[in-house]
């Protein structure tokens, strides 16, 4: 059994993973470090501290590997949707507003420019956009963990799981702070030397 925790970087995936796969018995895996002691990882050109997924030999690698129970924190769930699909039995979207996003992702220290991409693609639902396009909007349970502990989130997952309330419906535009807060970042130009993956 595979359960995938995903959502943008700062939206409490470790926490929340490792909460669900104390709860469940499951190993605890973060995607990054197993692709990378995997060799399907490396290091992005344009000089970001960032790990490039070498894609087909992570696919190759990924579906070589007996996973057992495993709950797995991914910013990419296409990657494991593509390499063991029919093993996925849960993905648990966590979102962030992006508004508290881009505050934490700054006291992290991170770059502006990686801090303004992460907050846009929230803003605009890239990783849900990426589960819909795989088919497993059914099988998703999106989570809102703006200003909520980890323990809080795991057990929302925990009860809409036992009721299969799954599906995917956050969406940030609905506020004007969020609107134009993503319009001004992206009127600054702070992309112009990032890609938005």
């Amino acid at each position: 059994m595979l359960i995938l925790v995903t959502g943008t970087p700062g939206t409490g995936k470790t926490s929340v993973g490792r909460l669900i796969a104390r709860e469940t018995g499951c190993r605890f895996v973060e995607s990054s470090p197993l692709l990378e002691a995997l060799g399907a990882t490396s290091r992005d050109p344009t000089g970001r501290a960032t790990l490039m997924v070498e894609w087909s030999a992570a696919v190759d690698r990924l579906r070589s590997l007996d996973i057992g129970c495993w709950v797995v924190s991914t910013v990419t769930p296409s990657l494991w949707l593509e390499s063991l699909g029919l093993e996925v039995a849960l993905v648990v979207l966590l979102r962030t507003n992006p508004l508290l996003l881009e505050e934490r992702l700054e006291a992290r220290g991170w770059p502006r420019g990686k801090v303004v991409e992460n907050v846009v693609a929230e803003a605009f639902g890239e990783i849900a956009w990426e589960l819909v396009e795989y088919g497993f909007e059914s099988a998703t349970i999106e989570v809102d963990t703006s200003l909520r502990s980890p323990r809080d989130v795991a057990r929302e997952v925990f009860d809409r799981a036992e009721r299969w309330d799954t599906g995917i419906s956050i969406d940030w535009f609905e506020s004007v702070e969020v609107a134009s807060r993503v319009a001004e970042l992206l009127g600054r130009g702070y992309l112009s030397e990032y890609r938005v993956s």
